[in-house]
Order: structure tokens, then sequence, then C-alpha cells
């Protein structure tokens, strides 16, 4: 290996040899010596290398749940928390500025390069299975795979680097059409499909399955054919497969008790307590006492029992995102009303779940209703906070799972593929309508059109997967973006340059042979 292979390895080797494990995910042992070719000679060690993956993985989330905050559901307060995503979202971002966006961008290469080095020396000589060597590499292909569908879909054109590459090298890379980046992706996450099982190695929950990767490959598909990339009957057959499998491993929307309370049902996916539920098709890990918690409880709502390094409540929910939900009865929607707390009454539960309502939502832990005025101030914008991925009793980094991938999202998705290949079916109607009955609200009125079906799924993603990063993506993708985004106050969308965050522009000053997107400064 060439001198700088060498260099990054050794900063690796050490991460590896003094990192806790995360989620009891492997044993790890010291390592005997710094140098590639000796820690390679054993292929043992390619579990160890394989944590350095996911460890990397962990870096890109879960701050990517802030996306959420440049659509229509809420908007990101504080332009002290070192997101980007305000001024992006403001349109005044600047491609020079430090931060959460250039971190997207490097973080996702941190992974791609250590799954390079792994994936070189899979064939390391050693005692382990040909089984366990297969998994290993597939699971690394399957996280390389993420990381660039992560680049992809938020940067456009990204160099496509699968090996390992000396730095001299890596100074001369050019970007790749995305569309090449798209194949590689879905050719990868096939081959891991193929290679992984329905039960994660060793029955570890951190490592990834079949399930995974065809859910994750369906969803790249369904993104494609959107932009009318990919047919929509690719994405529906990708999609009914990851289901079939996904079912056949147990995955199931997730209910407690007798069902009959839908705000408990949907409450206990995102409950740390059940964050290994059989919902969950992907999570990144994370483990506080390992010094490998986040802070999402903090930044996305509001403290209630005491001082935890401030009282962030960094997002303000939308009233129109609050007006949105349907009446849990299925009767007409009617506007809320803040001087007439009953106007919040018999709405979808999910409502309840995600949003804080002052004066309405109570807290039984700090023994009063919410009320951000009357609490904080003038801290918010609006009178909505998150509730979702809110604790109101933990205090400091958590371990609160990045949810990548539930079966309620694949459902969603299959519902429609299903209805843009083959019109509003029962297929389709079945998939959407088991998600509302997991809350206990209505079926979908029946007899929709093709175009009604279409708004009432995007209304259902609207509401079921609020707050999990999933709604930037959306709107850009059934190109509502513009429309949408453009009649909020203070939020401005520029056709051709916001579909796309900007290139680092660090990046760009070391790196001649690298462009910026279209509408950025150069």
């Amino acid at each position: 290996m060439n001198r700088y292979i060498k260099t990054i390895f050794l900063g690796f080797a050490i991460l590896l040899a003094t990192s806790s494990c995360n989620k009891d995910f492997l044993d790890l042992k010291p390592l005997d010596s710094n140098s590639p070719e000796v820690f390679y000679a054993k292929a043992e060690n390619l579990e160890t290398a394989l944590y350095g993956v996911y460890d990397g993985v962990q870096g890109l989330f879960p701050q990517q749940y802030e996306l959420d905050a440049l659509g229509d559901n809420c908007v990101i307060e504080s332009s002290t928390s070192g997101s980007n995503f305000r001024d992006f979202a403001l349109g005044s971002h600047n491609p020079s500025t430090t931060g959460y966006i250039p971190n997207l961008y490097l973080r996702s290469y941190t992974v791609i390069q250590r799954a390079n080095i792994l994936l070189l020396n899979i064939n390391a000589p050693g005692s382990i299975t040909d089984a366990q060597r297969k998994t290993i590499g597939a699971e690394a292909r399957f996280l390389r795979a993420l990381a660039y569908q992560n680049l992809v879909y938020l940067f456009g054109d990204v160099p496509l680097v699968t090996e390992p590459i000396s730095i001299s090298d890596a100074l001369k890379v050019t970007r790749t059409d995305r569309a090449k980046v798209v194949d590689f992706v879905l050719l990868e996450l096939k081959q891991a499909a193929d290679d992984l099982s329905t039960t994660p190695y060793g029955n570890n929950i951190v490592r990834a399955t079949k399930q995974a990767a065809l859910g994750l490959r369906a969803r790249v598909l369904l993104y494609e054919a959107r932009t009318g990339k990919k047919s929509w009957a690719e994405a529906r057959t990708a999609l009914a497969e990851a289901m079939t499998v996904a079912e056949s491993a147990g995955a199931t929307l997730v209910k407690v008790g007798n069902g009959l309370d839908g705000k408990a049902n949907y409450e206990s996916v995102f409950d740390v307590a059940n964050e290994n539920n059989k919902e969950i098709l992907f999570a990144v890990k994370y483990n506080p006492t390992s010094s490998e918690g986040h802070l999402l409880h903090i930044d996305f709502g509001l403290k209630f029992l005491k001082a935890d390094g401030g009282n962030n409540g960094l997002f303000s929910v939308y009233e129109e995102f609050v007006n949105s939900f349907d009446m849990s009865n299925g009767a007409p929607k009617t506007p809320v009303d803040l001087s007439n707390l009953a106007s919040f009454d018999n709405r979808d539960p999910r409502l309840y779940a995600t949003v804080y309502i002052p004066g309405y939502t109570f807290i039984p832990s700090a023994n009063y209703y919410f009320n951000n005025k009357a609490v904080y101030g003038d801290r918010l914008s609006t009178p909505y906070s998150v509730r979702k991925w809110n604790s109101e009793t933990l205090l400091g980094p958590d371990g609160t799972d990045y949810i990548l991938l539930r079966y309620a999202d694949i459902l969603l998705q299959f519902a429609e593929a299903e209805n843009e290949a083959n019109g509003p079916s029962t297929e389709a109607y079945n998939a959407i309508n088991r998600v509302r009955q997991r809350v206990n609200i209505p079926n979908i009125t029946a007899g929709l059109s093709k175009d009604q079906f279409r708004l009432a799924v995007q209304n259902e993603r609207r509401h079921e997967l609020c707050f999990e990063g999933n709604r930037w993506f959306d709107l850009v993708q059934w190109k509502l973006a513009n429309t949408v985004l453009n009649a909020i106050p203070g939020k401005k969308f520029v056709v051709g340059r916001n579909e796309l965050l900007p290139i680092p522009q660090a990046e760009i000053d070391k790196n001649k042979a690298l462009t910026q997107n279209p509408g950025y400064p150069n």
C-alpha cells in the first residue's frame, strides 16, 4: 500500500483500538500493530475494520433529521446551532460556510474510504469462514452504498471512488454523472442483498440484513422513478420484494397492548426503550455510555425538568402543518384555534405524538401544560414545538437510534409506486390503509382517481414520516418545493439551484478539478 493509505490507516487503527463498542456490536481486542499489512494478515481483524465503517456512518446522522426544517413542517429558529440548514432554507447559504452541510459531504467519504480499504483486503488470509467473510463484505458494500445514496441525492454529481486512493489522486478526482453513481448504488445493494441473511449476523441488531439492503435499493428506485429516470414498474417490483422479505423476517407495524390507543402505537416506534422493534428495518445505533450519544431530544423539542446545557428547542412547527392532520372520525377538517382548545380534539393521533400544543399538551413528568410563550418567552416563532424525538426526562446525550428505514415507509412507498404503475388498485389501498389503521383513523376514501390517490399518499407520508428527514426529498422529487416553500414567509426556493446542496467550497479550493452545482458562486 502507498504511504497515504498507510497514513490514514494508522489513525483508523488507533480509533478502532481505543473505541468502545456501541450497542454491544463487537468485542474489540487491542491491535498488536498499526501496520496495515500486519493488521490484514489476520482475517479475524476484518470484523474490527467493519466496526470502523459502522462508526463512520454514525457521523452522518442524526443531524440529517434537520432536513425537515428545509420543508413545510417546521423552521429552524437558531442561527447559532452550527447548522447551515437554516441559511439554506432562507436562500442565503454560502458554500464557503463550515458546518453541517460540508460535514455531510466529508463524512460520507469517510465511510466510503473505510469501506474501500476493507473491501480491498476482504480476502486477507486467516481462519474465518467463507460465510463470515461474505457477510462482512456485503455489509461494507451496504454501508458504502448508503454513503453514496446520501451524497447523490444531496449533492448530485459526486466523485465515484471505489478503491483507496492516494492523497495526490484525491486532489484530482472529478465529479461522476449522478446516473452512474445511482447505478453503482443499485448494483452494490443488490449484491449486498444477495449475500446477506434476513437475520443479522450473530443476531447482532447493529448489523445490516437482506431486508435492509432490499429496502434501501427499492427507495433509490422510487426516487429515480419520481424523476423519470427509472420506471415505476421497476420501483413497484423492488418494493414488493422488499415487503415480502421483510414480512418473512417478522417485520410488522408496531402496536401496544390491544392496539386501541393510536397515539401510543405510534409513539412506541420511536421510544428509546423499544428501539429494536419489528418495524425497524435498519437504524444507525447510538450509545451515550460509550460517548456515542447525541442531542436529538434537545435539538428538536424543549426540555422540561431542568437545565441541560440550554433548552434548545431549535424547531418551531408551522400551524399549517398542525391543520393538515385529518380528523380521527373522518369528519371534514376544521381550523385549529388556540383560544378554543376543543378545536384540537379528535385529530389524527400522530398530531399529539409529534407536536407540542400550548395549553393542550399535558406534560405529566413536569406536571404542567406545554406553553412555550409562558415558559420560554419568545424562543419560538410559532406557538408549536416538536414533540417527536423529545424526552421529558433525559439529560445530556442520549442513545436514541437514527431510524433510516422502517416498514411503514416501505408500505407508503409501495402504495405510491403501485398507483403510478397500475392506478389506485386494491393493493395500493391496502398498503396505505394499513398505516392508517395502526393509529385507528378511517381508511382512505374509496374510488379515488390516480391523481387523488397520489395526493392522499403525499399527505400520508407527510404525517407518518414527519421529522424523520424525508419531507425535503419528497417535495423536491415531486416538484412541489417551488410552489410549497415559496408560499411560506421567510423561506426561499430557487428552481435550478435549491434542489441540491452546494459542493463545499473548501473542497473545490483544494481540488480544481471539482465544479460547483448550478446557481452557486464558483
